[in-house]
C-alpha cells in the first residue's frame, strides 16, 4: 500500500512538472520544452539575404531585359520612317538620336576633323575589321566631319560626311559640292569612351571618339550631330551609321537566378531540411 502511494505521488508531481514546462512555453512563446534545443539559429536569416538578393537582381535584369527589346525596336522603326524636320533645340536632337531627318543648307570645307581610325561600313550595314592607324586594309579609314550652316535658321551643325580611306588623312578634298544642298542624315549622340581610349581635347589632330561638345567646339558650331546616308561621287562614303546595343541582360538573368536557386537549396538543406 505504502509503495502503491509513493508511485501515485511521484506520478502527480511528474504531471505537475509538466505542466508548468507547458506554462513557461505559453509565456515565453517557445516551442521547445525546457531541456530541448531550438534548431533555430540567428545567422540563417542573414544567410537567407543571399538567395533574396539574387532573385531581385534577377527580376531587375529580367525587367531591363524587356526595356532593352522595346528600345531597339523602336530604333529600328524610328529608321524606317521618313525623314523629318530637324528639331530647334539641341536637347530635342538629343532625345530623337536615330532618328532621319532632312537639312537643307551648305558645307564649310574650310574647317573639318578627322574622327578614327574606324572601319568602312558597307551596304546594308556588314562591317570589316579594322587594322588600326598603322594597318593597311582597305576597309581602315577615317570620318570626315565638316560644319554645314543650315538655310532656315542661323545656326551651323555637324555632319559627318562619310568615311575616307586610311591614307587620305590629308588633302582629301574630293566630293566638295559648293552651294546651298539638302541632305537625309541620322542623329546621333556622343559615343561613350572606354579605357583603352586617349582623352580628347579641342586641340587634338586626330579625334578618337564621336565627342559631339568637343567637335563642336573646335569647328565653331551648335551641338548637333549628323551622320549622312547619302555618298557623293568620288567623295567620303556616306551611310556609316551603325546601331550598336548590347544585349547581355538574358545572361545575366540566368546567372541571378541560377545562384539564387543554388544558394536557396544550400540555405534549405542547412537549415531546414537537416535531420
Amino acid at each position: 500500500m505504502e509503495c502503491l502511494r509513493i508511485g501515485v505521488y511521484r506520478q502527480i508531481r511528474c504531471m505537475s512538472t509538466r505542466q508548468r514546462l507547458k506554462f513557461n512555453q505559453a509565456k515565453d512563446g517557445s516551442f521547445f520544452s525546457k531541456g530541448e534545443s531550438s534548431s533555430f539559429e540567428p545567422s540563417s536569416l542573414i544567410l537567407l539575404t543571399v538567395p533574396i538578393a539574387t532573385f531581385a537582381l534577377g527580376v531587375w535584369q529580367t525587367k531591363r531585359r524587356t526595356w532593352k527589346l522595346n528600345l531597339i525596336d523602336e530604333m529600328e522603326v524610328s529608321g524606317q520612317r521618313a525623314p523629318t524636320d530637324l528639331p530647334e533645340a539641341a536637347r530635342d536632337c538629343y532625345d530623337s538620336q536615330y532618328q532621319k531627318v532632312r537639312v537643307k543648307g551648305s558645307f564649310d570645307y574650310s574647317k573639318s576633323v578627322i574622327v578614327g581610325p574606324r572601319s568602312l561600313i558597307r551596304g546594308g550595314g556588314d562591317v570589316h575589321s579594322s587594322k588600326g592607324i598603322l594597318g593597311s586594309n582597305e576597309s581602315s579609314g577615317w570620318w570626315r566631319i565638316n560644319p554645314f550652316r543650315l538655310s532656315d535658321r542661323d545656326e551651323i551643325i555637324l555632319v559627318n560626311r562619310g568615311w575616307i580611306p586610311l591614307k587620305s588623312f590629308k588633302g582629301f578634298d574630293k566630293g566638295e559640292i559648293e552651294g546651298e544642298i539638302e541632305l537625309v542624315g541620322i542623329i546621333r549622340r556622343s559615343e561613350r569612351k572606354n579605357q583603352y581610349t586617349p582623352a580628347v581635347s579641342v586641340d587634338d589632330e586626330i579625334i578618337h571618339t564621336r565627342n559631339i561638345p568637343i567637335i563642336a567646339e573646335k569647328l565653331g558650331t551648335s551641338p548637333i550631330y549628323l551622320d549622312s546616308c547619302e555618298s557623293v561621287p568620288g567623295g567620303p562614303l556616306g551611310g556609316q551609321t551603325r546601331v550598336t546595343l548590347p544585349n547581355d541582360h538574358f545572361s545575366y538573368m540566368v546567372t541571378w537566378f541560377s545562384l539564387s536557386g543554388i544558394t536557396l537549396y544550400m540555405w534549405l538543406k542547412k537549415f531546414v531540411l537537416r535531420k
